[in-house]
């Protein structure tokens, strides 16, 4: 459990912390490891406006991954060796559950939904990834996200004011 923990924290860490992680340029296909593109290909049929960049963490390299496939923008984050960490879906439909839409109208005032975002983070340990959802939104003026997980339970509220998400 511990392990999954940490694992789950270094995880958003390197996806969306600004202070902690490192995002270059974009990368040419040529230069992402043949191991990392023929795990991306085997899982996405068909991407489409594919866009490579490395991410640093603590002297490892990890590759980012953003694309659009079926319709949906989805982003993906692989290590060195091709296992896949983390995938994310932007602007699938929101259907929230009550307990979720209570917490929204009890914590903001005015809340306008711009995307919702489902995050699977992949694990050694287990052979179903964990699923979060990340719900962005305006709230008087401030953009807001909300994070849950598939059991509309609330896991971390960040407010992004103020900078722009790694994504």
């Amino acid at each position: 459990m511990r392990k999954n923990i940490v694992l789950l924290l270094l995880v958003f860490l390197l996806f969306y912390g600004n202070s902690y992680s490192q995002t270059t340029d974009l990368l040419d296909e040529n230069d992402v490891p043949l191991t990392v593109q023929a795990w991306f290909y085997k899982r996405y049929n068909n991407p489409a406006k594919i866009e490579w960049r490395i991410k640093k963490f603590s002297d490892k390299k990890y590759f980012a991954v953003s694309f659009a496939h079926k319709g949906r923008s989805v982003s993906a984050l692989y290590d060195s060796n091709g296992t896949i960490l983390e995938e994310s879906t932007v602007n699938i439909k929101p259907v929230l559950s009550s307990e979720i839409k209570y917490y929204i109208n009890q914590n903001y005032d005015k809340f306008k939904t711009m995307s919702l975002k489902s995050i699977k983070v992949f694990s050694k340990l287990s052979p179903k990834p964990t699923i979060y959802y990340q719900l962005v939104g305006r709230a008087n003026q401030d953009d807001v996200s909300v994070w849950f997980d598939s059991a509309n339970q609330i896991r971390r509220k960040k407010d992004f004011s103020g900078y722009a998400s790694v994504n």
